[in-house]
């Protein structure tokens, strides 16, 4: 059994969840001229943002969960106030979300020091995950390749439903799976959402699948909207 483990039915009621608060985060205040989703004028770089604020609201979601039975696992992107608090500057680490157990030491030269905060370096990856929503084969295939590099517990490739067959792209992905690759016990997920220029106002669907030694296997399904008045 994995030390680090997340009970599925919670990861999923986490997807569940994302539509009602994905629009919130969008809707905040940008940091660093950053601008928020109502200032945004074109249609492209809202759907940007509303991408931006799925991986926000993910990464902020499984540290929330796994902070909650340990107090040093961290997440990039993580909580703000975390971040700050232990002077973490880094906003991503190697994947999008990269979530794990974190230790820490201070330099020699500062190992008096009690303004100086430590470093923090990984010490156990947990999740690893890719979210793309361009709609090309070679982009998706370049950030699943990372995630079978990886050695996390666990990994998600997020990625757009095809144009013409919704699974198309993770069944791309499988050519890959099939071709001898070692997952040792790291479990792995497909995630597929609609495009995010049809995430608000419009019904849609996501769907959750897990590699299961040959195949994918569909864990759930449900419906995904963003409502905005």
């Amino acid at each position: 059994m994995l030390k680090y483990r997340i009970e599925e039915n919670k990861l999923l009621k986490i997807i569940e969840d994302a539509p009602k608060e994905i629009l919130s985060i969008a809707k905040e205040e940008g940091n660093s001229g950053q601008k928020s989703y109502d200032e945004l004028k074109s249609d492209q770089w809202k759907h940007r943002k509303l991408s931006q604020s799925w991986v926000k609201y993910l990464s902020f979601s499984l540290e929330k969960y796994h902070r909650g039975k340990n107090d040093k696992i961290y997440a990039f992107p993580g909580n703000p106030k975390l971040a700050k608090k232990h002077g973490i500057k880094r906003k991503e680490f190697l994947f999008d979300i990269s979530v794990g157990l974190y230790k820490s030491f201070k330099s020699k030269k500062f190992e008096s020091s009690k303004k100086v905060l430590p470093i923090y370096y990984q010490s156990k990856p947990i999740w690893q995950i890719e979210s793309e929503f361009a709609e090309d084969t070679r982009e998706i295939a370049i950030d699943f390749s990372k995630l079978l590099a990886g050695n996390a517990d666990y990994a998600m490739m997020v990625s757009p439903e095809g144009k013409e067959k919704r699974d198309y792209y993770m069944d791309e992905m499988k050519k890959m799976l099939e071709s001898n690759v070692s997952l040792g016990r790291k479990i792995l997920y497909f995630l597929i959402l609609p495009h995010p220029r049809d995430w608000v106002n419009k019904k849609r669907e996501w769907s959750l699948h897990n590699w299961d030694n040959n195949d994918w296997k569909k864990v759930k399904k449900g419906e995904w909207i963003i409502k905005e008045k």
